[in-house]
């Protein structure tokens, strides 16, 4: 199987990781821009393996330190579920 590579760059809002998720894979349909749908795509709908970079996450909190933070926990709850997702936060 090839690998899934997403990148996240100047993440403010759900939507931007959502977004940005989507314009890079194959996401279904339904595909809703919330955390709970972002865990669910991540979890169930890609192929793996799957590397996600987030080189811009540290600047990125000051901005949306809240969202940052709950982004953060809900990829390594991701990495619990699935062996075949990594993840690199800048």
């Amino acid at each position: 199987m090839s690998l899934t590579r997403i990148l996240w760059q100047d993440i403010r809002h759900t939507g931007d990781a959502c977004r940005q998720l989507a314009a890079q894979a194959e996401t279904p349909d339904y595909f809703a821009h919330n955390l709970d749908a972002l865990f669910d795509v991540l979890c169930n709908d890609l192929p793996g393996p799957i590397q996600l970079e987030w080189p811009s996450h540290n600047a990125d909190r000051q901005h949306a330190g809240e969202l940052c933070e709950q982004l953060a926990l809900l990829l390594a709850d991701v990495r619990a579920e699935r062996d075949d997702f990594r993840y690199r936060l800048g």
